[in-house]
């Protein structure tokens, strides 16, 4: 089973669109498996690549980014699930804040209810956008800055060079992956497969099936249809890549 789609989904919503007569019958009879072994891991790491990070739950430990005396910073990846440490550190790794509270914004995209973490919040984290931003009202580092709790520190993201070090849960658990990324990668995998018939077979693929979703090609000037398919599947794939690729760090 892949991270985005599984085989069953691929051969119900997108191979019907591919006439795989041509192509031997031990192939046809091993779909599943040549889907789950090859083209699904294909499908889903050509996305990875072009998204700029992996949508399926992990974990990154201690990402290093660099501080640009701001109240917040953005995380490389989203959504953010949970963020489990956050600090800032100057020279050789030497801890100079550590946050301790962590607070979290609902998200419309995991479902998931606002975090109650302590009666105050060193951090706010904005689950959607991966915008992690130092709240002042009332946090324990604030006032532990107002007492000289901690060594002195400005009270924000001090400038300078990796020095803001991250680990965090991002990315949408097992079940819970968007459907346009579920679609996209079922259509690259079965892509890969109709690239395959369509080298074979002169019926090639003659209509796109997305689920409920039926759309026939008539014969295109005596040639195949499935470049046009992949065109409509290419446009379905970009949008969906625009939607979910890691944007450029503010900082």
């Amino acid at each position: 089973m892949g991270r985005y789609t599984t085989s069953s989904a691929v051969i119900a919503n997108f191979l019907p669109a591919v006439d795989l007569t041509g192509l031997p019958a031990a192939f046809r009879a091993s779909i599943a498996t040549q889907l789950d072994n090859v083209y699904i891991p294909m499908a889903e790491d050509f996305l990875d690549d072009e998204f700029g990070q992996t949508l399926a739950e992990t974990t990154r430990t201690d990402v290093c980014l660099d501080g640009a005396n701001t109240l917040e910073i953005c995380l490389p990846n989203f959504p953010i699930k949970t963020v489990t440490s956050a600090r800032v550190v100057s020279g050789f790794e030497t801890p100079q804040v550590t946050f301790q509270n962590i607070r979290h914004l609902a998200s419309k995209w995991l479902g998931l209810p606002q975090d109650a973490v302590g009666a105050t919040a060193d951090l706010i984290v904005d689950r959607d956008s991966g915008m992690i931003s130092i709240d002042q009202n009332g946090s324990a580092v604030a006032a532990a800055l107002s007492t000289g709790g901690y060594p002195p520190w400005p009270g924000d993201f001090p400038r300078a060079s990796r020095n803001i070090r991250v680990s965090y849960i991002h990315g949408f658990p097992a079940g819970s992956i968007p459907i346009d990324v579920q679609n996209a990668a079922g259509m690259f995998a079965a892509a890969f497969v109709a690239a395959m018939a369509a080298s074979r077979t002169t019926a090639g693929a003659n209509r796109v099936r997305i689920g409920s979703v039926d759309k026939s090609f008539g014969d295109q000037l005596g040639a195949r249809a499935y470049p046009m398919m992949d065109a409509v599947w290419q446009k379905m794939i970009e949008k969906a890549v625009s939607s979910w690729s890691v944007k450029p760090l503010a900082n």
